[in-house]
């Protein structure tokens, strides 16, 4: 009797776990990051998304099928998913005359920009330095590169169980955070 409750529970506990793996149409609760990059840091967040769906960057909408509740896997997101391509219309010469006498420009330095016709800011980092310019880049430090992300499964419902908790469903935002 002992053993045939102990193959009965061990089979429950693996129908448990089959039942509970992420597949497409299934709600899920993931906790992630940006995996670091020197200089750059991220804090992890939580976001709830339709397995398969729209609401989230493809990568991560496919790539946790398959996990289990408390299971971790890093996912590669393509720049398209992530921070974008490099934009050329974004690297710009400025004249050296532009920037007040004293303030040290050096290789790699972040400042804001101001338009001065639009009074928007853009961060910019510095590319070149000559008497007579300075070369600045307006795009994201991440721009042009894949974005690893560490994602950790929270929990994962059924679609039927998504459809009957709709109402109470929070929307959350994916977001990889900024670089400071």
């Amino acid at each position: 009797v002992r053993r045939a409750n102990y193959s009965l529970n061990k089979l429950l506990n693996k129908m448990e776990r089959i039942m509970a793996t992420a597949k497409l149409g299934d709600c899920v609760q993931i906790n992630y990051h940006r995996v670091p990059t020197p200089g750059i840091t991220t804090a992890e967040k939580t976001c709830e998304f339709t397995v398969g769906g729209s609401e989230i960057v493809a990568s991560i909408s496919t790539g946790v099928i398959g996990m289990n509740p408390g299971e971790r896997k890093q996912l590669t997101l393509p720049p398209t998913e992530a921070f974008g391509a490099v934009q050329a219309k974004l690297i710009r010469q400025i004249p050296r005359k532009h920037f007040p006498q004293k303030m040290a420009l050096k290789v790699g330095k972040r400042l804001t920009a101001v338009n001065s016709t639009t009074g928007l800011r853009q961060r910019v980092t510095i590319l070149e330095v000559t008497a007579e310019s300075v070369r600045v880049d307006g795009n994201h430090l991440l721009a042009g590169q894949e974005v690893v992300v560490d994602v950790t499964m929270v929990s994962v419902a059924s679609a039927s169980a998504k459809k009957r908790s709709d109402n109470k469903r929070r929307v959350t935002k994916f977001d990889l955070g900024d670089s400071k």
